[in-house]
């Protein structure tokens, strides 16, 4: 009866029942209301202006798609149980030869919850609606974690100290009193250090292009699960399409990279403790010594390396939230 009434008026409405999809952009709990937590705004859902608003909001769009998949998986029950006791009940009358017409009605009555079943196919709805937390979630994460080291403040001034590691260098290197074997050295440092330099300018712009890119890619997700809940089918070739027109190119693992083997490190520093040079003309700036350059280029490759790598590989890792392409049936 319940279930009658739901049909018959609006009290369907982002339930499983609801023969619309689910969507939590239009789920009052999470984009309206005001419970605790507070909900999302609805101007601001899919506007994120940092990575905290991405971070909070798409983990609210993911719990909206939760609720909904655990729904859909209860409200199974309320047709498993009726049509399995139906289905018993049928088996049994005409076992014991009740009447003909009592095991038709029994029979006609479980075939109509297995066609209920089948119609609304809440499984599949439920899988889809999964896919759709995960996928949010998993990015939500990602976003927090960006959040985090971005609040740190180690990629600006990694960046500085690699600039001024390699003007020094680039000093060093043209500098008439620099032998040639010591210019080599740096040489190999200084392009190191600019390599360096470029992957972590590319992470600190994946930073800042990041909540952009992260509403692009839960609008796709969205997009993505409502197709699915329709069809059943999880190819979502136009989300994945979606994210990676979104995502920004990254550096390269050898850019990321740029060490030195602790051998090589091991050489340079005990060829600079053989070099004590420190003497400039008057009119110009003093040229810090090779070995204390080498240092310096040193320092700055390792401290841009691991915030570097780090905002690399998390972004990366968006495209493991990706909506999965797998077909589901949900009947």
């Amino acid at each position: 009866m319940a279930l009658v009434i739901c049909l018959g008026t609006a009290g369907c409405a982002n339930t499983p029942f609801d023969a619309a999809p689910y969507s939590p952009l239009a789920d009052k709990n999470v984009v309206v209301q005001d419970p605790s937590p507070p909900p999302i705004p609805a101007a601001y859902a899919l506007v994120y202006k940092s990575l905290g608003d991405a971070a909070t909001n798409m983990d609210k769009l993911g719990a909206g798609y939760l609720r909904i998949a655990n729904d859909s998986l209860r409200y199974e029950q309320y047709l498993d149980i009726p049509m399995y006791a139906l289905g018993v009940a049928a088996l049994g009358n005409g076992l014991f030869q009740g009447a003909k017409d009592a095991t038709i009605a029994l029979g006609l009555s479980t075939a109509t919850m297995a066609g209920a079943k089948a119609y609304w196919a809440l499984p599949g709805r439920a899988g889809a609606y999964f896919n759709g937390y995960y996928s949010l979630s998993c990015a939500s994460g990602l976003a927090s974690h960006l959040d985090n080291v971005q609040k740190a403040n180690v990629l600006a001034p990694a960046i500085n100290g690699l600039t001024k590691a390699i003007g020094d260098a680039d000093a060093a290197i043209q500098d008439n009193a620099t032998s040639a074997d010591d210019k080599k050295t740096l040489t190999t440092l200084r392009d190191q250090a600019r390599d360096s330099l470029k992957a972590t300018m590319g992470a600190l712009q994946t930073i800042a292009t990041a909540p952009e890119n992260l509403s692009t890619f839960a609008r796709s997700v969205i997009v993505g699960t409502t197709k699915s809940a329709q069809s059943g089918a999880f190819s979502l070739d136009a989300a994945e399409t979606a994210f990676k027109a979104a995502a920004p190119s990254l550096p390269t693992s050898a850019q990321v990279s740029s060490k030195v083997t602790s051998a090589t490190l091991k050489a340079q520093a005990d060829r600079a403790k053989s070099l004590d040079r420190n003497i400039a003309p008057a009119d110009k700036p003093a040229i810090p010594s090779t070995a204390a350059i080498i240092t310096e280029l040193n320092v700055a490759i390792t401290d841009a390396g691991g915030p570097t790598t780090d905002v690399t590989t998390t972004w990366s890792g968006l495209t493991a939230c990706a909506l999965p392409a797998t077909t589901v049936s949900g009947k």
